[in-house]
């Protein structure tokens, strides 16, 4: 079952101010779906949300899931459509799912005072054995997954981190790791040896101790008894970061802290001084990429544009039409095509430059008399 996410007029109104579109009902962000889960033994909300480029491109891309997705995902799904538009992250697909039984879901132990809490390894299950793979045969996905929550959602990822879970990354915003008298650290020795280094993990903490000193030392202890305890142990100082955000209490703290969480996670995809790197160094950093995650990475289409079309600013047509190239080969889209073209024909190689805006013109027929100029101008 499917339905549409619409945002409301006012919202419109209140962020697209400019925009001519304000007699319309809403704009879709994402939409709703239900599925029936045989290890929960109920059926489950969970919302999705696709990259820009999803319809365009023919392209496989990375996860997030994040949990309770029925308020969270909004907010996840504006971050990772901004962070991948500044070219800081990847284009991702976004999961969120919603609650049912909050508590009996994030908790991985069960404890006196609530009867229906420690359910977190069944819905780790459900989410690795029946959501995502529902999920993959729905969309284009790669193998790469990130699984983001706050408070109790921050504790289930950091369980999640610790059972060796399908999951590559974690971002944990203000956990509640004082559960259960914090018994998620007293084993964390011996499942730390089963997940593997290689994986990654934000912390996120929240408060000052002289605005709210219990709150503080609540939560925070456990946030800075897990951090520590992962150094001691010979976690990889590049693999684990601990954010703290002092002006922020623990509500507030989810959104900044998924911010941070992101651009950490996804760190390791930038490629330094990019816009001076040549079509090859960058192809390289992302091959290396996607051998080491054994999931498929490109360089972003925008991004790729962006230095392409810098280079044709400083005269360096060659290696533009290489960028080009590049975008037109892993993209294989109507902006792709039509750039290269663009770039071919600034070169004077009209042959290759027609047989591209073909190519873009079958993908586009809406755009025909856009193109057949452009194909005049050859001639």
């Amino acid at each position: 079952m499917r339905r549409k996410l619409l945002l409301p007029v006012f919202f419109m109104i209140c962020c697209f101010q400019n925009s001519y579109a304000q007699d319309q009902a809403g704009i879709q962000i994402g939409s709703e779906y239900l599925i029936r889960s045989n290890i929960l033994s109920e059926q489950r909300q969970y919302f999705v949300s696709l990259p820009a480029s999803y319809h365009t491109t023919k392209n496989r891309y990375p996860v997030m899931v994040i949990s309770d997705g029925d308020y969270r995902f909004y907010q996840a799904s504006g971050l990772s459509e901004f962070l991948s538009k500044q070219n800081r992250i990847p284009e991702m697909i976004l999961i969120g799912v919603a609650n049912t039984d909050r508590t009996r879901d994030l908790t991985p132990t069960p404890i006196d005072n609530n009867a229906s809490s420690g359910g977190a390894d069944s819905f780790l299950r459900f989410i690795e054995d029946e959501l995502l793979v529902q999920v993959d045969k729905m969309y284009r996905t790669n193998s790469y997954r990130l699984l983001a929550g706050h408070s109790l959602g921050g504790l289930f990822s950091v369980h999640a981190f610790l059972e060796n879970s399908d999951f590559d990354a974690f971002i944990a915003t203000d956990p509640s790791l004082w559960w259960d008298n914090q018994i998620i650290l007293d084993d964390l020795k011996d499942k730390l040896v089963d997940t593997g280094f290689r994986k990654r993990i934000y912390l996120s903490s929240a408060d000052n101790y002289e605005r709210n000193e219990g709150m503080v030392s609540y939560m925070r202890r456990g946030h800075e008894l897990f951090y520590a305890r992962l150094k001691s142990l010979g976690f990889p100082q590049a693999n684990v970061k601990l954010g703290y955000f002092l002006d922020e209490d623990h509500g507030t703290s989810a959104y900044i802290s998924l911010y941070y969480g992101l651009l950490f996670v996804y760190d390791p995809f930038r490629l330094d001084d990019i816009y001076n790197r040549s079509s090859s160094e960058i192809q390289n950093h992302y091959n290396q990429l996607t051998e080491r995650t054994s999931s498929d990475f490109i360089p972003p289409e925008n991004l790729i544009n962006d230095i392409a079309q810098f280079r044709l600013r400083n005269e360096e047509l060659e290696t533009a039409i290489e960028l080009l190239r590049m975008n037109a080969n892993n993209y294989g889209s109507y902006e792709s095509y039509v750039g290269l073209g663009d770039a071919l024909a600034r070169a004077s190689k009209k042959e290759e430059a027609q047989s591209y805006y073909e190519k873009a013109l079958e993908i586009n027929p809406g755009k025909s008399s856009e193109i057949k100029e452009k194909m005049n101008e050859l001639r």
